[in-house]
């Protein structure tokens, strides 16, 4: 069983960007018309519709979105996209408890003049 589904996400650029799935069997791959998709590289527009997020979605198809979200479920894919999830939340813990800790000697270094 093969299925496609498209979407066009408003990115960065003027013009949506094109973001298109392939379900082939239990394989799920993705494409995407941003540089990093056309790079191979990892694309934020490809992981948000992945996770369930249509917040930037301009197409008419917000509801394939959770179709979409499901098809990963059964994929190869689901672990390593898990493990970037993770990943991503422990970055952005870090930079949190970074951006605190520069304020505190921000804060030190100018008590001490």
């Amino acid at each position: 069983m093969n299925k496609t589904s498209r979407f066009l996400v408003q990115g960065s650029a003027p013009e949506p960007y094109t973001v298109t799935f392939y379900l082939r069997g239990a394989d799920l791959s993705a494409s995407c018309s941003c540089a990093a998709g056309q790079y191979g590289t990892n694309c934020k527009h490809r992981n948000a519709i992945l996770s369930g997020d249509a917040s930037s979605i301009v197409s008419d198809n917000l509801e394939e979105v959770a179709v979409v979200s499901g098809w990963l479920e059964k994929s190869p894919l689901a672990d390593a996209f898990a493990d970037l999830q993770a990943a991503e939340r422990l970055l952005a813990d870090a930079k949190r408890r970074m951006a605190k800790a520069k304020k505190r000697v921000a804060e030190m270094v100018v008590a001490t003049h």
